[in-house]
């Protein structure tokens, strides 16, 4: 398949597989009889070994992906819809990404959820993803994420602890980009979110509060990074879809006058 017809690719590890470093749970109980036939029907024609086979069919496809330079975009948090429960907490955590990346460093690569919103809305217990999401960012030249902003962001309080978060996050980033100093993590967020999705959210009231934390003195700056620069360069625009780098479509997405 030619990398001109291919826009991307989309990897779900709770489905039951890592990028790197995979560990094949056991069958379930065999009395539990749809999830040993899930198990089977997944695992079972692996034979002996599967750990090390599993491996090798992702670690193929980041190798034809890097080759041709096509996006990967990957689920990158704890929940949603596990093959079975413990899944994601299981199979999600960034830190196999980091292992792909240490014999991929070119791959083009978006973690979605950046690690889950404890991190970027002040939870507790998986902080240490959204922490991990972001050096990958900064390390590579090619790996972006996104924080899905949905219901969380119509709460002030979750709204303000995004914000700072951003605020710190972005004064880390090196005054110069390149391989010995890393890479600027602000120019490596772009906009995300579930649509479409349900959330309890109305859509464009979740927009509007997510573009009133851009409009903050210290995050102004990155408005149109954030809700268009870094979607482009993620997916390569400029190169692979010219008529989306087109003036009339940036300026739909600047900010405006009056701001």
């Amino acid at each position: 398949m030619s990398s001109r017809v291919l826009r991307g690719s989309l990897i779900y590890p709770p489905s039951g597989y890592r990028p790197a470093g995979n560990k094949i749970k056991d069958p379930p109980n065999a009395r539990k009889r749809y999830p040993y036939e899930q198990w089977n029907a997944r695992y079972g024609p692996l034979g002996t070994e599967r750990d090390v086979k599993l491996d090798k069919i992702v670690d193929e496809l980041l190798t034809w992906c890097t080759q041709h330079d096509v996006p990967i975009f990957v689920h990158c948090s704890t929940g949603e819809f596990e093959a079975q429960k413990g899944y994601g907490a299981n199979e999600s955590d960034p830190e196999y990404w980091a292992q792909a990346l240490e014999k991929h460093p070119d791959l083009r690569l978006c973690l979605g959820h950046a690690g889950g919103g404890d991190y970027w809305f002040g939870g507790t217990q998986y902080q240490s993803w959204g922490k991990k999401v972001a050096s990958l960012c900064r390390k590579y030249p090619k790996v972006f994420c996104e924080v899905t902003t949905h219901s969380e962001m119509t709460k002030p309080d979750r709204q303000a602890w995004f914000a700072d978060r951003l605020i710190e996050e972005f004064k880390n980033d090196p005054p110069v980009e390149g391989p010995e100093t890393g890479y600027k993590f602000s120019r490596k967020l772009p906009y995300g979110t579930d649509w479409y999705l349900p959330d309890a959210a109305v859509r464009s009231e979740v927009l509007a509060k997510t573009e009133q934390v851009f409009l903050h003195p210290s995050l102004k700056e990155h408005y149109e990074d954030y809700f268009y620069g870094n979607v482009a360069r993620y997916l390569n625009v400029a190169a692979k879809l010219p008529h989306l780098n087109s003036s009339a479509v940036k300026a739909r997405l600047r900010p405006f006058d009056k701001y």
